[in-house]
């Protein structure tokens, strides 16, 4: 999941004006092969995931076979919030704040994930995937604690959270039904 989200945001900021830029998945500092040949690009890296517990439903479902015996069990699908730093790079300091405003703006006018925009497990769920840019229940200093980690001096970013859903794997079910004969007597 975490690198279909990040993909899938790649992907909508790409299609930001002014222009699809380069976007990186590596952490800030890092030379990938994303930034090669780019004077300027984003990058995300996500820090912090959580489930929301509340979006979680708590009943298994069956999943049937052709002939509809049950052949598995579905364990309920799971919410989780992923936080992404977004930075940009660029020779100057306006450039990178430029990037990121430009970002801002796309991101602040997607309330959800466009669904041709979801990648691998994020296609096709049937739920929204939520964006929020900002959010206002973020701790305040969180991005310098992230530039802390990363060993590097904070520098202008933005907080991106999506918000998905998560199918667990099915839970095979062992082999058929067993039948008993519960007659008695000679048969």
């Amino acid at each position: 999941m975490l690198a279909d989200a990040s993909a899938s945001l790649a992907a909508l900021l790409r299609t930001a004006p002014p222009g699809p830029p380069a976007v990186t998945a590596e952490p800030p500092g890092t030379p990938g092969p994303d930034r090669s040949g780019h004077e300027e690009g984003l990058g995300l890296l996500p820090f912090h995931t959580a489930e929301e517990p509340h979006g979680r439903s708590a009943e298994w479902s069956d999943v049937r076979g052709p002939d509809g015996r049950v052949v598995a069990r579905r364990p309920p699908v799971r919410r989780y919030r992923v936080h992404f730093l977004l930075w940009a790079w660029a020779p100057t300091a306006q450039g990178r704040l430029t990037l990121l405003s430009a970002a801002m703006t796309a991101l602040a006018a997607t309330e959800t994930l466009p669904a041709g925009l979801c990648a691998g497990s994020l296609a096709g769920l049937g739920t929204p995937v939520r964006l929020t840019v900002a959010p206002a229940d973020s701790a305040p200093g969180r991005l310098a604690e992230v530039w802390a980690a990363l060993g590097r001096p904070a520098e202008p970013a933005l907080e991106v959270v999506l918000a998905a859903d998560l199918v667990p794997a099915d839970v095979p079910v062992d082999g058929p039904p067993l039948r008993v004969d519960l007659r008695t007597g000679p048969s």
